[in-house]
């Protein structure tokens, strides 16, 4: 072993998660183990992850599976082929069994999985850009407004749900858009619902979106010629999710050279300071990942945020799940495994939805199908190779995969 060495490696034994470090001269002869192991524990490499370097993985922990009589139960389903193939889906909340749909001629159509039935359906207005497999839907929780986008571009627009007319057009500028998703979400406060947009590159913003109203006025975030402004955030925005009880935002952007970087605040103190989410007294760095963001990610609870991949870097990273909490930024566990789909951040490709959570954690892979994980014990439960959906409907409990002129329906049979 070399003497406090500048880089060392992670080495898994293969029993359980325990690990072990090691100095790339030891690490180069791999699966030969080290005479001498550097001395350093899982819970001291988590604690300090941020201060120290490493720089590689050698072997792999234990994925731990338990039998159970689970089960996944499908069918297709088809509309009417007048609407010529969708583009997107999402579920139409707080209504089991309806979803959302667009249309690659420009519909919104709400329809039933119980019977294939259409439910209603509006023609969208205005758009100001072309449908196509990269344009996406983001739905209010009350189901009453749209944010359609461009999923790596820079426009979206806000769209009202009943009559499908723009109620505002929306930009983020062109710097970097091909490496993140359009940022969008919706979340409520006292009883109304609020959109999060991004207005330029490094800059987010609320409006109200029955009026289309900014509640976010603030001075420049960018550059006025040489000067920079008092708040600048150098960080591209990427996609966002909000917490169950609308609290708290998660942030998956990035900063050059470039590092993802997942960034959280609080939603009630950025109402009241509308630089929250540039240097706000709430907002924090959860992970930092170099050449990896817009990864699989989901809420369990409204203080519990599981993100994908252990480590450091793209050309590493674990199949894995990460837990942490979101109140503090502490990380709570992580267990290894999960499979899932991942992002192209170089050029950003709109991603089906790869984790959800509902009692169970759900993990999606396009090569090796749907993992069902305990995330108390990080034990898999369940593994089918021809369940692939797209997003998940809580109410109904049901997954849905969008196919080229079909979908397909799944549930889990407990």
């Amino acid at each position: 072993m070399v003497e406090k060495p500048d880089e060392f490696l992670v080495w898994f034994t293969g029993v359980g998660k325990e690990l072990n470090w090691a100095c790339r001269a030891c690490a180069e002869k791999y699966p030969a183990p080290p005479l001498e192991w550097i001395p350093a524990s899982e819970e001291w490499l988590l604690k300090n992850r941020d201060e120290v370097y490493w720089d590689g993985v050698r072997g792999a922990p234990e994925t731990k599976y338990q039998a159970t009589n689970m089960c996944f139960s499908g069918r297709d389903l088809r509309l009417d082929e007048t609407w010529g193939g969708f583009v997107d889906v999402q579920p139409c909340l707080g209504k089991p069994s309806c979803w959302y749909a667009l249309s690659k001629s420009g519909a919104l159509v709400l329809f039933s999985t119980s019977d294939s039935s259409v439910i209603s359906s509006c023609r969208l207005v205005k758009l100001k850009f072309e449908i196509t497999a990269e344009t996406a839907i983001c739905v209010s929780p009350q189901n009453d407004f749209f944010v359609i986008s461009e999923s790596s571009g820079p426009n979206a627009v806000l769209v009202n749900a009943k009559s499908g007319c723009v109620i505002k057009e929306l930009s983020r500028g062109d710097r970097y858009c091909m490496h993140s998703h359009f940022p969008c979400a919706f979340f409520e406060s006292q009883g109304k619902t609020l959109l999060i947009a991004a207005s330029d590159w490094n800059r987010l913003d609320i409006y109200d979106p029955i009026s289309g109203d900014l509640l976010t006025e603030r001075g420049p975030t960018n550059f006025v010629g040489d000067e920079r402004p008092p708040h600048y955030l150098d960080y591209s925005h990427g996609s966002l999710r909000v917490s169950p009880d609308s609290q708290t935002v998660v942030d998956d952007g990035w900063v050059w050279h470039p590092w993802g970087i997942l960034r959280s605040w609080n939603l009630s103190a950025w109402l009241s300071n509308p630089w929250e989410s540039e240097d706000g007294p709430t907002a924090q760095d959860l992970v930092q990942r170099e050449y990896f963001w817009e990864g699989p990610s989901c809420w369990v609870d409204s203080t519990t945020f599981v993100f994908w991949g252990w480590g450091r870097d793209d050309d590493w990273l674990i199949p894995s799940v990460v837990v942490v909490d979101v109140s503090d930024g502490e990380i709570i566990n992580w267990f290894p495994g999960p499979k899932v789909r991942k992002p192209f951040v170089r050029k950003s490709t709109k991603l089906a939805d790869s984790l959800f959570f509902d009692r169970y954690l759900f993990a999606v892979s396009d090569e090796d199908g749907t993992s069902v994980w305990n995330i108390e014990n990080g034990e898999c439960l369940l593994v089918d190779a021809n369940v692939k959906p797209w997003r998940y409907h809580p109410e109904s409990q049901e997954f849905l995969e969008l196919l080229p002129d079909s979908f397909r329906l799944t549930t889990l049979i407990a």
